[in-house]
């Protein structure tokens, strides 16, 4: 009789992916546990072809959904853990909050989530890191797929040249996600994706935050 071996999911944090060393080593790790691994990548995300003109979107856990249940689906006698890094944390707690009760995933861990996503973009404001992430997502995700999101420009819903020009994070969610989801501003838009205390409560599984 075949053993039914768990499945852990893992969703990467802001620049990550399956090829970064910290997601490599986690599966690693989690294949000697016996664990069947998932890595979930963002749209356009090393790699990950852009077919729509909807970027990944953070406070909307459509994507999650779609992961797990695809996961259930394919191994339904398997049970589901998470783990969310970083920023991937935000996208996990958005998917638990929204499913709640109906949530196919029976744990869950957060590994350096920022509880304000707002406060964290402050703190990268200027930095080498900043910088890396805003030039790789402008040139792999923005520049090469321009053909795609064309169709939101000649919508007058964004501009390519304004969001080619961002230098900040907050320039990129600015030109890019909030008019893209109909939000204020970058602000606005970070302060859907926070993670909130009473919020927290609400869930009913296993949830360690690290």
């Amino acid at each position: 009789q075949m053993c039914i071996r768990d499945s852990f999911l893992i969703i990467h944090g802001l620049t990550g992916g399956s090829n970064k060393d910290y997601i490599q080593q986690l599966v690693r790790h989690a294949q000697k546990k016996g664990f069947r691994v998932v890595v979930f990548q963002n749209r356009g995300i090393n790699q990950t072809p852009l077919t729509t003109y909807e970027v990944s979107n953070p406070s909307n856990s459509k994507d999650i959904q779609q992961a797990v249940n695809h996961i259930h689906q394919k191994y339904p006698k398997s049970k589901i853990v998470a783990c969310g890094m970083s920023f991937g944390g935000n996208q996990l707690i958005r998917y638990l909050i929204d499913t709640q009760s109906k949530s196919l995933i029976e744990g869950a861990a957060l590994v350096s989530t920022p509880f304000s996503v707002s406060k964290c973009i402050r703190g990268l404001n200027k930095s080498v890191f900043e910088r890396y992430f805003v030039k790789r997502y402008l040139a792999t995700v923005i520049w090469k797929y321009r053909h795609v999101l064309k169709p939101k420009e000649q919508e007058g819903v964004i501009s390519i040249d304004e969001i080619m020009k961002s230098v900040t994070l907050a320039d990129l969610y600015g030109s890019l996600h909030a008019k893209m989801f109909n939000f204020k501003d970058a602000w606005d838009y970070f302060k859907e994706a926070d993670v909130h205390e009473e919020d927290l409560s609400l869930l009913d599984l296993s949830l360690i935050h690290i």
